[in-house]
């Protein structure tokens, strides 16, 4: 039987065949935020699939959950509209072999415009940021004794609607924790609509100053988001002055209450 176990958020799901679309063939834990608390528990060939039911909303609350929950030795965080790959779990196994110090690893998963490196290497913080959730595998015994969790304040179903992954990673890094990234595709993610992204608006800068204050403070975080407008100025040139992104940068970093 696989180590690993696939971690899956997703809203109002009646059954398991969100595991038929997602080629799970190990242990998984699906987080179903609906309008009822239950637990569903079902034995495959393959593995045993949970379902937890809950009236919680916010997709940082989904991952808590998941961690609290999940059973696997590595657990795999896997997005609603991703297709895992046959052999996932071997490759997932194999890397946690090859780095046994490692507490996290990161894997490509296949989507439009985004590239990655041919090498692995160890993530610290300035490629954390470059990291997606459905990226990302954990020993959650690592997670859960360093008492660390996706900041419900972030994330689909906030009013800052990002960032949960890149926090989360941050942390594990100020903790100690080891992640490592190894070039083997595990899967990809369908071509659909961001719940979140839409375009480099103002309210897009702002928020983001938001998350860059939570991950690095006032001090290093007014370095980054200079370079962050300048690095991006080319995407956002034809809809935004480069001193407004800059100004919404630093009203995000000045917000109380987050």
């Amino acid at each position: 039987m696989s180590k690993v176990e696939v971690l899956i958020s997703a809203m109002h799901q009646s059954d398991f065949s969100i595991m038929e679309r997602t080629n799970v063939h190990t242990d998984a834990l699906l987080i179903n935020q609906c309008d009822q608390n239950s637990l569903v528990e079902e034995a495959r060939s393959y593995g045993r699939l949970r379902c937890i039911s809950t009236t919680e909303r916010g997709l940082s609350r989904s991952r808590n959950m998941a961690l609290k929950n999940a059973k696997g030795s590595y657990c795999l965080i896997c997005d609603d509209d991703e297709i895992l790959y046959s052999g996932y779990e071997k490759e997932i196994e194999k890397a946690y072999e090859a780095y046994p110090d490692a507490d996290l690893i990161c894997f490509q998963i296949k989507r439009e415009g985004k590239k990655y490196a041919d090498k692995p290497c160890r993530i610290r913080y300035l490629k954390s940021l470059r990291i997606g959730s459905c990226q990302i595998t954990m020993k959650p015994d690592s997670i859960l004794r360093k008492n660390i969790s996706f900041d419900a304040n972030f994330g689909s179903g906030t009013p800052v609607g990002s960032g949960e992954e890149n926090i989360f990673l941050f942390d594990c890094l100020k903790n100690k924790l080891k992640i490592y990234y190894v070039p083997v595709c595990i899967g990809e993610v369908s071509q659909t609509n961001s719940n979140w992204f839409k375009g480099f608006t103002e309210e897009y800068f702002f928020n983001r100053g938001i998350i860059i204050n939570r991950m690095m403070g006032k001090g290093m975080g007014s370095l980054y988001a200079l370079y962050f407008a300048i690095s991006k100025y080319k995407r956002y040139k034809n809809n935004l002055s480069f001193a407004n992104a800059v100004s919404k940068l630093f009203q995000g970093m000045r917000k109380n209450g987050i």
